[in-house]
C-alpha cells in the first residue's frame, strides 16, 4: 500500500524495533503484521535497530557467498534452518530478514547491493510472491487464497520448509 510501512518482524526482538519505529515515524502510518504462531528467537543482541533499514544480514555465510535467501516474518527461520543444511553440502548462503521493503529501499543503493550480494537471490514468503521479484531471481510462496489447516501442514503442502528451500537454493544455483 502506498505510503504505510508495513513490518513483518521475525521474532520478538525484530517486532521491538518495528514498533518503536512506527511509534516515532512522524510522516506515514505503520502496520505490523505479526504471526499467530509461536516463533523462535533469531537473534539475541537488540542494540542496534537492525529493522530501522528495513532489510539486513541475520545470518552471514561462512565462506564467501554463493546466494542470498531473503525472508520476512515467520519464514526466517526456516530459511536460517536452509542455510545451515545448504551448509552441511559445501553451499555459502547469506539469510536476510527483511522486515520492511519500504525502508529498504530508501536505503542507498550501495547498501542494498551490499545486503543483496552479487550471486542469485531467492525468496521465501508465506504470502504472496508479489514484489519480490524486485529483489530476486527466484520466489517461493503461496499464490492462492483460501487454504485452511494448521500452518505447520500448509507450510509443507507449499514447500515452504527447510528442505523444500535448501533443494530449490541448490538446484536454482547449480543452473546459474
Amino acid at each position: 500500500m502506498p505510503g504505510i510501512l508495513t513490518f513483518r518482524p521475525c521474532d520478538v526482538i525484530e517486532t521491538a524495533e518495528c514498533w518503536q519505529i512506527a511509534l516515532t515515524e512522524e510522516h506515514r502510518p505503520s502496520l505490523l503484521a505479526l504471526s499467530r504462531q509461536g516463533l523462535p528467537l533469531m537473534r539475541i543482541s537488540a542494540e542496534i535497530n537492525q529493522s530501522a533499514k528495513g532489510g539486513y544480514i541475520i545470518s552471514p555465510a561462512k565462506k564467501e557467498r554463493q546466494a542470498t535467501i531473503i525472508a520476512t516474518g515467520s519464514e526466517v527461520h526456516i530459511a536460517v534452518a536452509a542455510q545451515k543444511k545448504l551448509e552441511q553440502e559445501g553451499i555459502n548462503v547469506a539469510v536476510v530478514s527483511m522486515p520492511c521493503t519500504e525502508l529498504f529501499e530508501e536505503q542507498s543503493l550501495n547498501y542494498q547491493l551490499e545486503v543483496l550480494g552479487n550471486k542469485p537471490v531467492i525468496s521465501i514468503e508465506a504470502g504472496s510472491t508479489f514484489g519480490w521479484n524486485r529483489y530476486a531471481q527466484k520466489t517461493i510462496g503461496i499464490d492462492t487464497f483460501g487454504a485452511s489447516a494448521p500452518a505447520d501442514k500448509l507450510y509443507e503442502f507449499y514447500g515452504l520448509t527447510a528442505d523444500h528451500l535448501a533443494k530449490e537454493v541448490k538446484e536454482f544455483i547449480t543452473k546459474k
